[in-house]
């Protein structure tokens, strides 16, 4: 880092990654990118819940990246760019704000 880079800079970039992140795969577009790997998640819990631990996978691993991992957070309402803001200018946030996952994250169901 350069001599004079400190931590509010970070900071500051921090939240520039976390809001742009939730506003370009947040609103509309968060069902695009979420929705099929959604689907194959709660069809394999149904297939479980319906057949039993014998009949079907006991353990399924997705593998992915934020820009994966970002769409689920705004989709399943764990953040939105409005609260990254908020968080920001440390006022009171009420219910979930997620940020942007840092790398070798994971989201557990």
């Amino acid at each position: 880092m350069p001599a004079d880079f400190t931590d509010y800079d970070f900071k500051q970039l921090r939240y520039i990654e976390n809001y742009l992140f939730s506003t370009i795969y947040g609103g509309n577009v968060s069902p695009v990118f979420s929705t099929s790997i959604l689907s194959a998640i709660l069809h394999n819990m149904d297939n479980m819940i319906k057949n039993g631990k014998d009949e079907v996978k006991r353990f399924s691993i997705y593998s992915g990246h934020d820009s994966n991992l970002v769409p689920l957070l705004n989709y399943l309402n764990l953040t939105t760019p409005e609260c990254i803001t908020k968080k920001w200018k440390n006022e009171t946030i009420t219910g979930n704000c997620a940020d942007v996952p840092p790398f070798a994250s994971n989201l557990i169901f």
